[in-house]
């Protein structure tokens, strides 16, 4: 492949991720990056690939390679930066922010992701002060307004970051995903702001600049595949490990997305005998590694890979990893989104393990991950969240089904309504004693990088109950959905 064709494929490939296609940027890049292992914009392209499915220590190394033949590329070590703060190495991400602006002092760009961290942090003055001289010279870069608008979700203060996105959206060529990224903010403050109407028409035009779309019927065959394989007749003769004699027990929370998943995992982690792991990539790599050698199979295909070394091999594989993470905690919670298509492998590794099923009104639940900057496709629309809703519903339930009492559902309308009689059921579920700092979660210092990442430090509150009805007007065709499943 000569130079021209390599420069127009890595443009392709990046275009690729830039619609979140990661996975088919990873399979394609396999072959190129063993045929040109020294291409820094081919490091890079693969590491965005990896790092976004999970396989964050390679996408880590190939992007300290690429920083190393190609010093001078800004966007190599902001996504160095990104997924170690997905991992929760915040020390680690200040690190690569600090090396691009010692090479370019007072970059927009730059300082606007390093504001951005210590939002996520809540480090809000350290952010504001770091914003500030960005914000005195208009027009301001939209990277800048973006953080702004974050920083103004976590401390109230709307007013002018709606004015500053505003500004920065108008009149000017933004990439999309950029334009994307402050639409969805703008609408997050519109909807603090109960300016409901404006709000829904920025979050509709924040979802339509993105590429990609939900396969209804594919996903619903791929479930139909999962219970068919994990069914009653075919789990009795799969192999089962022994319970655990040592190292922390897992507890899995599954769900669908914004379904009060990240909310509970806080109230656990209170708990002085539960460490929160958040959406952990562990379990995920480990699948692919062990169990499906290197490549990640569908779960309706995992009954004939297992065997009993495999499963023993993939236990051990995810107890050491929580145990240097879980700091001597007897439990820990795993709530990574992708585990509830997992979980016939799971129970099967750790018999004695617990799932506590999240549930929400799906109304109010489409609402909320509309509303959400996600890569997800099922959630670009309001019709695909509904059907994604009853989907992922009719999978629960007959994972709740196969686990008898070692499921527990939780309804979030529960837990915010009555916090503590909620937290108690769920201790006595996990054989844990009660403890109040788990009524006191949203004073813990714990920072978690999921999308509820303000929410979680904030007291309970029951406002997100109900949520639907101010954009009643626009769910005629999410109800329908909902209704059909019912009838």
């Amino acid at each position: 492949m000569n130079a021209e064709r390599l420069n127009a494929e890595i443009a392709r490939l990046q275009q690729m991720c830039n619609a979140a296609r990661f996975e088919a940027v990873e399979r394609q890049t396999r072959p190129l990056i063993q045929r040109y292992p020294d291409d820094p914009r081919l490091q890079f392209v693969r590491a965005t690939a990896l790092g976004y499915c999970g396989q964050r220590e390679q996408a880590r190394a190939l992007l300290a390679s690429a920083i190393q033949l190609q010093p001078n590329v800004p966007a190599y070590y902001q996504m160095l930066a990104q997924f170690n703060v997905m991992d929760e190495r915040f020390g680690e991400a200040h690190n690569a922010y600090d090396a691009a602006l010692r090479r370019w002092p007072g970059q927009p760009a730059t300082v606007a992701l390093k504001a951005d961290l210590f939002v996520t942090q809540h480090r809000h003055d350290e952010a504001a002060d770091l914003l500030q001289p960005l914000l005195e010279s208009p027009p301001v870069d939209p990277g800048v307004a973006r953080t702004c608008g974050r920083l103004a979700l976590a401390t109230g203060d709307g007013g002018h970051a709606i004015d500053v996105l505003k500004q920065s959206l108008e009149g000017r060529d933004i990439p999309p995903q950029m334009r994307s990224h402050c639409l969805f903010l703008l609408g997050a403050l519109l909807d603090r702001g109960e300016r409901y109407d404006e709000a829904i028409d920025a979050i509709h035009q924040a979802n339509a600049l993105r590429a990609g779309r939900y396969d209804v019927e594919g996903h619903r065959a791929e479930v139909d595949r999962i219970i068919s394989a994990w069914g009653e007749a075919n789990v009795s003769e799969l192999p089962v490990l022994k319970p655990q004699t040592g190292g922390p027990r897992p507890v899995f929370i599954i769900g669908v997305l914004r379904s009060g998943s990240s909310l509970l995992e806080q109230i656990l982690d209170a708990h002085s005998s539960v460490t929160g792991m958040g959406e952990w990539p562990v379990a995920q790599e480990a699948i692919r590694r062990v169990i499906c050698d290197g490549n990640l199979q569908s779960p309706a295909s995992l009954p004939a890979m297992l065997t009993a070394q495999r499963l023993s091999m993939f236990r051990t594989q995810v107890l050491d990893a929580a145990e240097q993470r879980a700091g001597g905690s007897p439990f820990f919670t795993d709530k990574h989104l992708g585990n509830v298509h997992w979980v016939g492998l799971l129970s099967r590794a750790f018999p004695d393990s617990r799932f506590l099923i999240c549930r929400r009104d799906h109304a109010d639940t489409c609402i909320s991950a509309y509303f959400q900057d996600l890569t997800n496709y099922n959630a670009l629309r309001l019709e695909s969240m509904a059907h994604y809703c009853l989907t992922i519903e009719r999978l629960t339930n007959h994972w709740k089904a196969m686990l008898g009492d070692s499921a527990l559902e939780v309804h979030y309308e529960d837990m915010a309504r009555d916090q503590e009689s909620t937290t108690r059921r769920i201790l006595e579920f996990l054989e844990l004693p009660w403890d109040p700092e788990c009524l006191r979660f949203h004073e813990s210092r714990r920072v978690t990088v999921t999308v509820s990442n303000q929410q979680v430090n904030r007291p309970m509150y029951v406002s997100s109950i109900g949520r639907s009805r101010h954009y009643e007007k626009h769910l005629a065709e999410v109800r329908r959905i909902l209704a059909s499943a019912a009838t």
